[in-house]
């Protein structure tokens, strides 16, 4: 049960994964096309089913968790990319680059964690710290967002026009 620690992060791909993409779904909700989303997700389901195949017999639980987040990366992106097509672009390089990035990494950490040259809690305050670069420019704004729901700051200008996607 020592080994547990390592496959946490990738793990908690489901549940993050699966409430990020309730939040990127809207043009299928929208436009009701509920056969999209069962479509993907039927399609997610095969993912996972092939790659859990292909990696629990050798490596156990950490293919499954891997075999599991792999399969959510791709619902993700599938729900998205069938959204923006039926509904409204969003950006999304730098959450699809975010994500890839940590499941990358929860990946590397259920396979090599005890081998890498620094404690693997280092690792993932330094992962927490790209990330935090990453979405500074998101990050202020939920901040102030905060700072006037709570009456601190009276307006919020936001101009995002000019994001590229």
């Amino acid at each position: 049960y020592s080994q547990v620690k390592y496959i946490v992060m990738c793990s908690m791909a489901q549940p993050l994964l699966y409430t990020l993409s309730e939040t990127t779904v809207v043009g299928l909700n929208v436009q009701r096309k509920s056969l999209h989303a069962l479509g993907i997700a039927l399609f997610a389901l095969f993912c996972n089913a092939v790659l859990s195949f292909i990696l629990v017999p050798d490596l156990g639980a950490a293919g499954a968790a891997t075999a599991n987040a792999v399969a959510y990366v791709i619902f993700l992106v599938a729900r998205t990319e069938v959204s923006i097509r039926l509904w409204r672009v969003i950006p999304r390089k730098k959450l699809y680059g975010g994500v890839v990035f940590v499941i990358s990494s929860s990946i590397a950490t259920a396979f090599w964690a005890q081998n890498l040259f620094i404690d693997y809690r280092i690792f993932w305050i330094l992962i927490f710290s790209i990330l935090i670069g990453l979405f500074k420019v998101e990050l202020f704004i939920f901040y102030n967002f905060l700072l006037a729901k709570s009456g601190v700051i009276k307006k919020i200008d936001l101009d995002l026009s000019n994001e590229k996607l």
